[in-house]
């Protein structure tokens, strides 16, 4: 019943939250040019904070585990308010996670280093909440943080880091279910709800939206995977992040039949 009153929640209240803030960010004037140089609204993702505060009420009278599912929320908004800083007041000059680290390096705060900053303390936050050791807390805390920057990475064509958010939660509720995995059934519904949007190009995720899926992601692998799940993402982390230092990964996208196919999926 429960579960029920969860999807219904989430469900309306996505519908309801799209409207009004595609409204807000439109009359405020947030808005962004897109790969196409239209100007559409940014920060779409703030959709999913009152979706998922709300949604996961019920969810409280089914978990097991009611501190996995309080710090998902506490660092789904945290990461999505500090994204929601950076699409609003972000500089475009500076490019990267090194870009912004090496402001950083300088004593220079760019919005895009308080994001990496925010991301960093919520995934320690998160960590110390759900690891059994000291070597599983520093892994999880990197998955966490370089979860949360991969989604970044993906946010630059519609669609393309909702389809890596489902793709990869659907793949680790498929090799380890567990029923605390229903965390994050308020998300899906919001993601799903906005998906066509994204996939559309009439607005746009931002930083809001890419960090809140890119946490959820990090959380889920940590919290959920198993040693071998999580090794081996991390080592993919790793890699992605050395690749998109030096090349684009819209341009590897592209030049792959497959993933060029998967990308234009629904546009």
């Amino acid at each position: 019943m429960w579960y029920i009153i969860s999807l219904a929640i989430s469900v309306i209240s996505a519908v309801l939250f799209r409207n009004m803030i595609r409204n807000l960010l439109t009359e405020k004037k947030c808005l962004n040019k897109n790969y196409l140089g239209e100007h559409i609204p940014v920060g779409m993702g703030l959709m999913f904070i009152p979706v998922l505060v709300l949604g996961s009420i019920p969810l409280y009278k089914v978990v097991g585990n009611e501190t996995l599912l309080q710090v998902y929320i506490v660092g789904a908004v945290v990461m999505g308010l500090a994204g929601f800083i950076d699409d609003i007041l972000g500089d475009s000059s500076v490019r990267g996670l090194k870009g912004h680290l090496m402001r950083l390096a300088r004593g220079e705060l760019t919005t895009g280093g308080l994001k990496a900053i925010m991301g960093f303390l919520m995934a320690i936050f998160i960590s110390l909440n759900i690891s059994v050791s000291a070597i599983d807390f520093i892994l999880n805390t990197f998955i966490i943080t370089l979860s949360t920057n991969l989604l970044n990475l993906l946010d630059l064509r519609p669609g393309r880091s909702i389809k890596g958010f489902l793709a990869i939660i659907a793949f680790l509720i498929a090799i380890n279910y567990s029923r605390d995995m229903i965390i994050i059934l308020p998300l899906i519904c919001a993601v799903l709800v906005y998906m066509r949007d994204d996939l559309k190009a009439n607005s746009m995720l931002g930083d809001t939206g890419s960090n809140i899926l890119g946490i959820s992601t990090g959380l889920f692998v940590a919290g959920f995977g198993s040693w071998v799940v999580k090794l081996c993402w991390f080592v993919f982390l790793i890699f992605i992040h050395i690749y998109t230092e030096r090349y684009s990964l819209s341009r590897l996208i592209e030049e792959n039949r497959v993933l060029k196919f998967l990308d234009e999926l629904g546009r």
